[in-house]
């Protein structure tokens, strides 16, 4: 035991040495993305407060010095990271089965580990990047530095062919599926349901599906602690041979596996990375409830209500946060007054504590405060503990 302890302080200094390197070698690139800081703090100019710019920089350099890191990131004697898989018997048994297989993943945690921890396994494997170039090169790079056995392909009109042929070379073909597509009408995006929405997703994995017969196999990187990493292969959606419209059943699996990684943007709201995108659909603000809803709810100051952290998950996103009704899959946006009512719940508290939090805010007798009140009684925030 004092041994590895000893072996992992030296791996780590090690690496820092390294890193050190690696920023020296790549000094005027960081110098050129230093300027583009500096220039983009200026053009901002006095519309942001210190505070905000001194933010902006460090994630900025946080960002670069990642991308330095990412290059041996892969070189786990190195870089001293601990992924675990779960469930990895189940696609190595795919792959005897079917020489090939479809794998699929969200924007979730360290979605990019997957292929670079099974190609270090022994198995080729084929990357769907989307049209960012910066992306496409970053993935490139890394593999000329790891040498492992990955390719990387553009998302573009020709993809699914070109995926066919990898698949018919005994790879595995990795791909992210949850980039939403817009309201604008558009025959080849299907409507599925998702996190109690509709949203249009692309059909490109359910017609590889379709057009392979191969097995689809959701995916999920999770950051489980500093430096770790859980990779799991969820049970595969087997090629169905039933007759039936070839639209209608491509859009019935690719709504299955939404449902499948659905749970995990449930469990782990804050590592996907695909909010933003979803925007558009967040839930109008509640502005008053219906007659039935108010002659049932007579409001007592003394009354007491608790909600529970299983039910209602709250994480911030940029300048605002999400909260997240687990059981219903709804979720709204709300800013620090709200967050500040939602840790008083958790805790339990009494109406006439959260009243005074909001007047402190408002003042006594604005009407925001019936409002805000409305809503959360409307998404079932104010149950009696």
């Amino acid at each position: 035991m004092k041994y590895e302890v000893i072996k992992r302080f030296f791996l780590r200094r090690f690496h820092f040495f390294l890193t050190l390197l690696e920023k020296w070698k790549k000094r005027k690139k960081i110098k050129i993305i230093f300027g583009i800081i500096l220039s983009n703090i200026l053009n901002v100019g006095l519309k942001q407060g210190v505070k905000e710019n001194i933010s902006l920089v460090r994630s900025n350099l946080r960002h670069h010095v990642l991308n330095i890191n990412y290059l041996r990131f892969w070189k786990s004697e190195v870089f001293d990271q601990r992924v675990t898989w779960s469930n990895l018997d189940t696609l190595k048994s795919l792959m005897e089965r079917y020489g090939r297989v479809i794998a699929c993943s969200l924007h979730l945690g360290n979605y990019y580990l997957f292929p670079f921890e099974i190609a270090r396994l022994g198995y080729a494997i084929t990357v769907v990047v989307g049209d960012r170039l910066k992306q496409y090169n970053l993935v490139k790079e890394v593999i000329s530095k790891t040498g492992v056995d990955v390719e990387v392909i553009f998302a573009n009109k020709m993809t699914l062919f070109g995926l066919f042929k990898e698949l018919k070379k005994g790879r595995i073909v990795y791909l992210l599926i949850d980039q939403f597509g817009g309201v604008w009408k558009n025959a080849h995006l299907l409507e599925i349901s998702f996190l109690n929405q509709k949203a249009r997703v692309k059909a490109g994995i359910g017609w590889l599906h379709y057009k392979s017969q191969l097995p689809l196999v959701p995916i999920a990187s999770i950051r489980t602690g500093k430096r770790k990493h859980l990779i799991k292969v969820e049970q595969p959606i087997e090629y169905r041979d039933i007759h039936q419209d070839k639209r209608v059943y491509i859009k019935d699996i690719t709504q299955e596996l939404f449902g499948v990684l659905q749970g995990y943007v449930l469990r782990y709201p804050d590592q996907w990375l695909e909010w933003h995108n979803l925007r558009r659909f967040y839930e109008k603000d509640v502005h008053s409830l219906d007659r039935k809803s108010q002659e049932s709810w007579e409001m007592k100051k003394e009354d007491r209500y608790k909600i529970s952290k299983a039910d209602f998950k709250i994480f911030r996103l940029e300048k605002s946060f999400i909260l997240i009704d687990i059981k219903s899959r709804a979720y709204y946006t709300t800013d620090k007054l709200g967050r500040k009512i939602i840790k008083l719940l958790y805790r339990g508290t009494t109406l006439k504590k959260i009243v005074s939090l909001l007047e402190e805010t408002y003042g006594r007798g604005d009407q925001r405060i019936l409002k805000v009140l409305f809503q959360l009684r409307k998404r079932g925030l104010l149950i009696n503990a």
